[in-house]
């Protein structure tokens, strides 16, 4: 296990592993209840915060659902964050 010591960063180590790391997208504003989490689909593309997500990564995220099998924001939330 890698661990960071006193002194440096997540992103320096992350990048001198050579891995990516990139932040997920949520529609945070979209969330104003936990009934919505029992949603079938992905929020439209305006509920995400556009400074932070393009249509072509929403795209991707459609594609994501689509291929995870995704049927409610549940499962969204779970591949979120992990």
């Amino acid at each position: 296990m890698y661990y960071c010591t006193a002194g440096t960063s997540l992103s320096k180590f992350i990048e001198s592993r050579q891995c990516k790391l990139s932040k997920g997208h949520f529609p945070y504003t979209w969330l104003t209840s936990y009934d919505k989490l029992y949603e079938n689909k992905l929020p439209n593309y305006e509920c995400f915060d556009k400074n932070k997500t393009t249509q072509e990564e929403y795209n991707n995220l459609i594609s994501i659902w689509n291929d995870k099998k995704m049927t409610s924001m549940f499962d969204y939330l779970e591949y979120y964050n992990n």
